[in-house]
């Protein structure tokens, strides 16, 4: 089920990734390019929603066959989807053609949001069931979202429950994966490059874990309340399925799991390599003088009592503001930002520390002598 997911939401996202390159590439080429644009972008939201209905028939059929103690290999269950590919077809017509109506009504704004908001969980809730009717059933689309509609009129008290348990557990997994996450970035600034880096690999691979498992279990709860509901496996049946025996693992699970080596690896290599400050400045281009961000340097014994929001001066003028200021291991980094105008005397002049009245500032060139009386720095 798991693999499958993936699968699914991995190749979903290629293609939407995809389509939304093509689009971009096409921004601005002239009004002759308005109709090939809302073709590609109706044919390529086809495609990708095509790809994702595919997957999901395939989970529909791998997850019954876990509730009857007939596990079925990947390469089965898509042989059990191929079997419903004009149905998919049709239902991904349709599901693109609501998801564009409803996108305009969302782009009336006011209240037309709110009108559109309710008309996207009133589609969800009404066609939650058309995937395992088409898979499990043999329906045709229309016929699926119609039989679909009448079971969540039916089932709707469990419907709520499940969906709102699975919503609930799925946001404490998030949150505790992206506190990991941010206390690895923590640890990184702190030079704590190791624990920084693990941290990291655990939160990402959690959070990626916990987004795949929340959509397969998703999928196996519609799948569990429709068979219910037609009476083809009872409660405890569902409480406590057959045991099935172990598929064993294939080579897409052993080269699945040298990719995911790899990643680990890689991460932790790329997080515990050894980086100069300075090298932030070329590596992101935000942090350039043509986009007003510069940096003064001391030696790691010096006090530099420049917090964020300390001025910046040049020539008697207040011309910036210190960003942060971060001591190192052998230096002290003041990171502050000017106009781009000003890379030339800044880049150019010795930058240090001034005090006046009790504060301090960021002084580029020779110190001000009795300049700055009658000046302030707000």
């Amino acid at each position: 089920m798991v693999p499958l997911a993936l699968l699914a939401v991995a190749c979903f996202l290629i293609a939407t990734m995809a389509v939304i390159a093509i689009l971009d590439s096409l921004e601005g080429q002239g009004r002759g390019y308005g109709a090939q644009v809302l073709l590609l972008g109706f044919g390529g939201g086809f495609i990708s929603t095509f790809v994702l209905v595919f997957f999901c028939i395939a989970i529909a059929h791998a997850i019954s066959g876990g509730f009857e103690g007939q596990p079925l290999l990947l390469r089965e269950a898509a042989a059990e989807a191929r079997e419903s590919l004009g149905a998919a077809a049709v239902w991904s017509l349709i599901a693109v053609a609501v998801i564009i109506g409803l996108q305009l009504v969302n782009a009336t704004g006011g209240g037309g949001r709110v009108i559109g908001f309710v008309l996207s969980l009133l589609w969800a809730f009404l066609a939650a069931y058309v995937i395992p009717i088409i898979a499990l059933a043999g329906a045709g689309a229309g016929e699926a979202l119609t039989e679909s509609a009448d079971l969540a009129r039916r089932r709707w008290g469990e419907q709520l429950t499940g969906a709102l348990v699975i919503f609930l557990l799925t946001v404490v997994a998030v949150v505790i994966w992206t506190l990991a996450i941010s206390g690895g970035l923590s640890a990184i600034d702190d030079e704590q490059r190791g624990l920084g880096a693990a941290a990291i690999v655990v939160g990402v691979l959690g959070l990626g874990f916990t987004m795949i498992l929340s959509f397969a279990i998703g999928q196996a709860f519609v799948v569990a309340l429709y068979r219910f509901d037609s009476g083809e496996l009872s409660l405890p049946e569902l409480e406590s399925p057959p045991p099935s025996p172990p598929l064993g693992r294939g080579p897409a699970f052993r080269i699945a799991g040298i990719l995911a080596g790899l990643l680990v690896m890689a991460t932790l290599v790329g997080a515990l390599m050894p980086k100069d400050r300075d090298s932030r400045q070329h590596d992101l281009g935000a942090y350039t003088p043509d986009n007003g961000w510069y940096y003064a340097t001391f030696p790691a014994t010096a006090r530099v009592p420049l917090p964020a929001g300390s001025p910046v001066v040049y020539r008697e003028r207040y011309v910036g503001t210190v960003v942060e200021s971060r001591l190192e291991p052998s230096r002290v980094v003041v990171w502050f930002r000017a106009s781009p105008q000003l890379e030339d005397p800044i880049e150019s002049n010795p930058k240090t520390v001034g005090g006046f009245e009790g504060r301090h500032y960021l002084q580029v060139g020779p110190q001000d002598r009795g300049g700055l009386e009658g000046r302030s720095f707000n």
